[in-house]
């Protein structure tokens, strides 16, 4: 469940749905989403994320295909749990956040990026919510 900044935030935007179990469909979804972002064009941007070498261009790319699954997340289309599960848009938001600040302003769509920025916000609260399922090994 999200902690109590991301609710004030989720409220401001009238954001209440109340969250959903993981269920079947949810899995059908999850997938869908892996095999977009781990196919072409965006598999190349996602391993360049993860490298820590992403590009502005594939920066952008990859923020508005976060902003459309943030949609989902915040219209509760989709289990967070599950979703946060699987990926680390908080993570992402810190590697991508200044590029999305910057093409809201450049591009004047202040909107641009919001559902990912809200959703990296959630993602991080489930974060310091759950302890890592494996013990990292020095």
């Amino acid at each position: 469940m999200a902690g109590k900044t991301v609710s004030q935030r989720a409220v401001s935007h009238g954001l209440t749905q109340p969250l959903h179990r993981p269920e079947a469909t949810d899995a059908h979804l999850l997938l869908g989403v892996m095999s977009i972002v781990h196919d072409e064009p965006l598999a190349t941007a996602f391993n360049a994320l993860q490298k820590g070498k992403v590009t502005e261009a594939q920066a952008t790319g990859l923020a508005h295909f976060f902003e459309e699954i943030g949609a989902m997340v915040i219209h509760n289309l989709i289990s967070r749990d599950l979703l946060f599960d699987a990926f680390a848009f908080d993570v992402y938001w810190k590697s991508l956040g200044t590029i999305v600040k910057r093409t809201r302003k450049t591009s004047h769509n202040p909107k641009f990026g919001e559902n990912f920025e809200l959703m990296a916000e959630m993602a991080a609260e489930y974060r310091q919510e759950r302890p890592p399922k494996l013990e990292v090994s020095s």
